[in-house]
């Protein structure tokens, strides 16, 4: 089992160094699984806790963070049972990714939720439903807030991830932490509900079968 968390937001100046580089989003087809002389196959528990920590640990470097994300998603894709019986350890990592300010790891942080929740098999299965649920109500107020961001890629992909929740983990603790959520936050003194609600919420909410 590990435990993520990622370090302080950098300067101005880092900010401007990252938009200056290239980042490619690797899209959910393109993901590779771990080559088979990877420490993920060759001796887990040092990767997990050591090499997967130190992408996280040192916030000037970027670049590692958005690896780390990636590394998440190809577990997600190839190892899904490994990352779904440890969500409690990505919880506080996958928040603050989805919540960062350098869009490009924000939006590959929603890549991830995105995928994740998409993940029919592992969303829907008692083994992980209460570890599932856990995880949202850590993670998915993240994931909501940026339905309404201003930048329209990462409002988009947020939207898909909370469609892809609702659709697939049809449960009361879905609709309830959105619902928690959008009633606390304001924006031009409208609630985030009723602003999500009018522009996506609505047919995902008359659709579902919230028992």
């Amino acid at each position: 089992m590990f435990s993520l968390k990622k370090g302080d937001l950098k300067t101005d100046e880092e900010d401007k160094a990252l938009q200056e580089n290239v980042v490619t989003y690797t899209q959910y087809d393109d993901l590779v699984d771990f080559a088979e002389d990877h420490a993920f196959n060759t001796d887990q528990d040092t990767f997990i806790n050591k090499e997967m920590k130190d992408l996280i640990s040192v916030p000037e470097e970027w670049s590692n963070l958005f690896n780390a994300i990636n590394h998440l998603r190809v577990m997600n894709k190839f190892h899904p049972a490994f990352l779904f019986e440890n969500l409690e350890f990505i919880a506080t990592f996958c928040k603050e990714s989805c919540q960062n300010l350098r869009s490009n790891i924000s939006k590959n942080g929603l890549m991830l939720t995105n995928e994740m929740f998409k993940n029919k098999e592992a969303m829907q299965s008692e083994k992980y439903k209460d570890s599932i649920t856990k995880f949202l109500h850590v993670v998915l107020p993240a994931v909501f807030a940026r339905t309404v961001y201003d930048k329209v890629f990462i409002a988009k992909e947020a939207k898909n991830a909370v469609a892809q929740c609702m659709t697939n983990f049809v449960s009361p603790d879905t609709l309830t932490i959105i619902m928690n959520e959008g009633c606390k936050n304001r924006i031009n003194n409208k609630t985030l509900t009723e602003i999500s609600y009018t522009s996506f919420m609505k047919d995902l909410v008359s659709s579902a079968d919230f028992k």
